[in-house]
């Protein structure tokens, strides 16, 4: 009986299949620095911020909310009365319809004030408040005394009954005294006399006599132009 061969044992499969991985390589290139180089962007940076910061500057100069710092000084000189500059107190002129008194020293006395009415709900919180009776104060003239009796003739038709009821006018000049263009303009209306004062006189005293009138007034308004 003839011998069957003997086959080879069998090869174990590879438990995981081969791989590779590429071999990475750096190249390193040196250059000779330049300065030239390194400056051309420089420069061409500066020539385009140079131009928008002037443009800058130029439009806040120029900009109409722009304002000078408290205390710093503008470069730039200006003529005559500049629009942040208040108006001064001893610059002005009154007139009276009918009235013919001269020039007055001082006013004073132009005033609103407005009620307050509150009203609350059951509901409510706090109360809740909108405006009642409005009043306009009285307007006191003061002038030097001399031998023109307008304004007492004026107090004599009030203390005879007569109500003269009169409008009138205050008008703020500029440092130029024009009083054909006032800068500021209140007008009063339906102003009657309620007080009349004078002679404060002192034997040693050297003042001037001087001359009160108080002045009720319906209403005024600030005249536009």
């Amino acid at each position: 009986m003839p011998i069957a061969p003997i086959s080879p044992p069998p090869v174990p499969p590879k438990p995981w299949a081969s791989y590779s991985w590429p071999k990475l390589a750096r190249t390193v290139t040196i250059t000779k620095f330049s300065p030239k180089a390194l400056a051309t962007p420089i420069v061409g940076a500066i020539g385009v911020l140079v131009p928008l910061v002037v443009a800058i500057m130029k439009l806040r100069r120029s900009s109409p909310l722009s304002h000078p710092t408290p205390g710093v000084a503008k470069p730039e000189s200006s003529s005559g009365r500049r629009p942040f500059d208040p108006y001064t107190d001893h610059d002005f002129w009154i007139v009276i319809d009918g009235i013919e008194a001269g020039a007055f020293q001082k006013f004073d006395g132009l005033s609103w004030d407005c009620d307050v009415i509150e009203y609350k709900d059951s509901m409510d919180p706090w109360p809740r408040k909108r405006p009642g009776i409005h009043r306009f104060g009285n307007i006191k003239l003061t002038k030097g005394m001399i031998t023109n009796t307008a304004l007492y003739d004026w107090c004599a038709k009030v203390q005879s009954g007569e109500m003269d009821r009169r409008n009138g006018a205050i008008h703020v000049l500029d440092r130029t005294g024009d009083k054909n263009k006032p800068v500021l303009t209140y007008e009063f209306f339906q102003a009657w006399p309620t007080k009349w004062s004078s002679f404060r006189a002192d034997g040693k005293g050297g003042a001037t006599l001087l001359e009160e009138i108080e002045l009720a007034v319906d209403s005024f308004n600030l005249k536009k132009k």
